[in-house]
């Protein structure tokens, strides 16, 4: 149990739209599913990623989307770059994943909504400058009482600079906030580093890091598992 708190802040991708899935496993399965990579081009599939994801950020190409539309760029990119690009497969992929976000955001607004009746709630993710928009899509944006997007900060984690920020829009001592992340490197070291209580939210489904070389004070594998682990100051 993590007691003595008086805010929750979490990542976006891999923990509130996920249980411990990080977008790009998400992908790689969807990807797989249609048909457009094998299970053996795993490399092949991650280089293609990289380069969607870098290109999203650097050309600010979906500032001003919601979750569909950026699936649907980030899809079309990614099959661009593999020389794979087939319009209705990509249009099947971004409404798949979209879907599957979609349960997890629908689902995890409710627990959310009970959490923010007992604490302050806050955001930080590195994410691609619509995270606020999506937030709004899925009635979710009015529970945070602040939300930190990498691509408006310009920083992303793991620089701890931007848990700083965080610590100071809470305006509390560092080890008063439980932040919940899905990876290792970029959330629960930097986090635990300033101070702050982590939950760390892990899929056996990916090869990552293992939780205990991060040493935070709760594991768990299901975002819905925060409701047993926290109790306010």
């Amino acid at each position: 149990m993590i007691t003595g708190l008086k805010w929750l802040v979490f990542d976006f991708g891999g923990c509130l739209d996920a249980d411990g899935l990080h977008s790009r496993a998400i992908f790689f399965h969807f990807f797989l599913q249609q048909g457009i990579i094998n299970r053996d081009e795993w490399e092949l599939f991650q280089d293609a990623y990289t380069h969607a994801d870098k290109k999203v950020i650097a050309d600010s190409l979906v500032v001003k989307a919601n979750l569909f539309t950026m699936n649907f760029v980030m899809s079309e990119l990614m099959a661009q770059q593999l020389n794979r690009l087939n319009d209705k497969v990509v249009l099947e992929i971004a409404n798949k994943i979209t879907s599957f976000q979609a349960e997890y955001l629908i689902r995890n607004r409710g627990i959310l909504i009970g959490m923010s009746k007992k604490f302050k709630l806050g955001i930080v993710s590195n994410f691609s400058g619509n995270l606020e928009l999506i937030l709004q899509e899925y009635g979710l944006f009015d529970l945070f009482d602040f939300v930190l997007d990498s691509y408006h900060e310009g920083v992303s984690k793991p620089d701890v600079a931007i848990f700083k920020k965080a610590i100071k829009l809470a305006g509390v001592t560092a080890n008063e906030i439980c932040y919940m992340g899905d990876n290792a490197i970029r959330d629960i070291i930097p986090a635990s580093k300033l101070g702050m209580r982590t939950i760390h939210l892990f899929s056996a489904q990916e090869n990552r890091i293992k939780t205990q070389e991060c040493s935070p004070d709760a594991i768990v594998n299901s975002f819905i598992n925060i409701t047993k682990l926290v109790r306010p100051a």
